[in-house]
């Protein structure tokens, strides 16, 4: 299906019945779902090619993008407004999607409270966004310090590499840990397969 969808490019896709739509997603489901996100999208890009808008500019507003992208798509939450103009933007452009489980777990373990709807995905993002932009220098220098095989180009802010950071540790930590994590954490140094731990054989 994707093969297919990517084979035919976005404007035949727009250009297409809502019967071909239907035989096209049909493996995954949800056709009608499916169909009105990518009707509403095109309309998006319609309205900012119209009024000159250009979502991939370094100049672009993401905010304003990250918000009129929710509102207008069909479907479209702040976190999928967040990755798609990441996705369109590029991983270094600055914006840090965030997912339910960042809102959930990691956002209270960091202490940032959050208001409740779903703008608190963007919130987020605002948060975390502006430590990396306090301490960009801190987070470039702690990524080499620990020999993290990353490219952070010059001039960038390390947005990229601080998602990841944090989903990955959210993953390892957060999400029912392994039985190969240390409980003594952080007092461990070890962390994965130490004494404590209570791996099975």
């Amino acid at each position: 299906m994707i093969a297919s969808a990517d084979a035919q490019g976005f404007d035949s896709l727009v250009a297409a019945t809502d019967d071909e739509l239907t035989e096209l997603v049909r493996p995954i489901g949800l056709p009608q779902t499916r169909i009105d996100y990518l009707r509403s999208l095109a309309e998006l890009l319609q309205h900012w090619d119209k009024e000159g808008t250009d979502a991939t500019a370094e100049s672009a507003d993401c905010d304003a993008l990250v918000v009129a992208f929710a509102r207008r798509v069909r479907g479209a939450s702040f976190k999928v407004a967040q990755c798609a103009l990441l996705t369109a933007r590029g991983y270094h452009c600055g914006i840090i999607p965030v997912d339910s489980g960042m809102v959930s777990k990691l956002a209270p373990l960091l202490g940032i409270a959050l208001p409740s709807g779903p703008v608190t995905h963007e919130c987020l993002r605002h948060a975390l966004e502006a430590a990396v932009q306090a301490r960009s220098a801190n987070f470039r220098a702690r990524a080499a310090e620990h020999e993290y095989k990353v490219t952070i180009p010059d001039g960038i802010e390390p947005t990229w590499w601080v998602h990841l950071v944090l989903i990955y540790f959210k993953r390892l930590y957060l999400n029912g840990p392994s039985p190969r994590l240390c409980r003594r954490r952080p007092v461990c140094t070890k962390i994965v397969d130490c004494p404590h731990s209570h791996r099975r054989a």
